[in-house]
């Protein structure tokens, strides 16, 4: 029994035209920044505010310390999606890789927040940008942006693992016909002497 080996990553040689879902991904990356940059301006007018009268649950009072860390995270996720998105423009496969990464962790966090009402919007909208960030032209274009000796490293890479693939399955044949042929002529056995 063999197992199934992954299909190989298809590395266009030519640079591709950027695909419209690529826009929309980039498009929906440089929103979820400037919502983090809205929720770190609106952290620091909190943590201005004279005394505790912020309330975050229940009404309990929030110490400032708790706005202005929310506004630094805030802040730096905003940078972090602006730059996303630029790479996105680009092509940069760094960019793809980082958006399936953020979204995914977007996704499972968003579990937390069901019962608050945003982690159904927040689930949805990270599917989307997930099934548009891997669609079937979405990938050959950033693949297709790689530097030319990242291409040759990937495709020797794969060259190496078909080989080494290749020579185990030839193995795997071999032994799997000494075994049948071992069970198909059994080695014959000296007749036993009754003993005195």
């Amino acid at each position: 029994m063999t197992t199934p080996q992954p299909a190989p990553i298809v590395i266009p040689e030519d640079d591709l035209k950027r695909p419209g879902t690529v826009v929309v991904v980039a498009i929906l990356v440089f929103i979820i920044g400037l919502l983090n940059l809205a929720a770190a301006v609106g952290a620091v007018f909190l943590a201005t505010q004279p005394g505790e009268a912020e309330t975050l649950y229940g009404g309990a009072g929030t110490s400032d310390f708790f706005w202005w860390f929310n506004a630094l995270m805030s802040f730096i996720l905003f940078l972090i999606y602006i730059w996303l998105a630029r790479g996105q423009l680009k092509g940069d496969a760094q960019s793809w890789m980082l958006v399936n990464i953020l979204m995914v962790i977007n996704i499972f966090f968003a579990f937390f927040q069901l019962f608050y009402g945003t982690g159904f919007a927040a689930i949805f909208f990270g599917l989307i940008v997930l099934l548009l960030n891997n669609t079937k032209k979405s990938k050959p274009y950033f693949m297709s942006k790689l530097p030319p000796e990242v291409k040759a490293q990937i495709i020797a890479a794969q060259e190496q693992a078909a080989a080494a693939n290749a020579a185990a399955a030839a193995v795997a044949a071999r032994q799997a016909a000494d075994a049948a042929q071992a069970q198909a002529n059994p080695p014959a056995t000296p007749p036993s002497t009754p003993s005195a």
